[in-house]
């Protein structure tokens, strides 16, 4: 059995990635309607990695005989700062 507070701390991390990877799902989109292809599938890797990465995570816990908490994962919106072309989280 998984120590209670490595567990949570796992828990958190998938969290953290799936939330991410949802961000980079939103970028790719935002990419996408510009036909901006090849951005958009870079950030559409990105999400690909995170996920797999948070998935990962989930089989660890699963395999050490803990508790998986998959979160809601948060709403992102983005705006393009036109100065810097930069996306930042509002």
């Amino acid at each position: 059995m998984i120590n209670q507070k490595l567990n949570q701390d796992i828990n958190d991390q998938i969290s953290r990635e799936f939330n991410r990877s949802a961000r980079y799902e939103n970028m790719a989109a935002f990419f996408a309607k510009r036909n901006l292809h090849g951005l958009a599938e870079f950030f559409h890797k990105q999400a690909e990695k995170e996920n797999a990465s948070a998935m990962q995570f989930v089989n660890y816990v699963l395999e050490a005989d803990g508790r998986v908490e998959i979160p809601l994962i948060k709403r992102t919106q983005y705006v393009v700062r036109h100065q810097k072309k930069q996306f930042m989280p509002q």
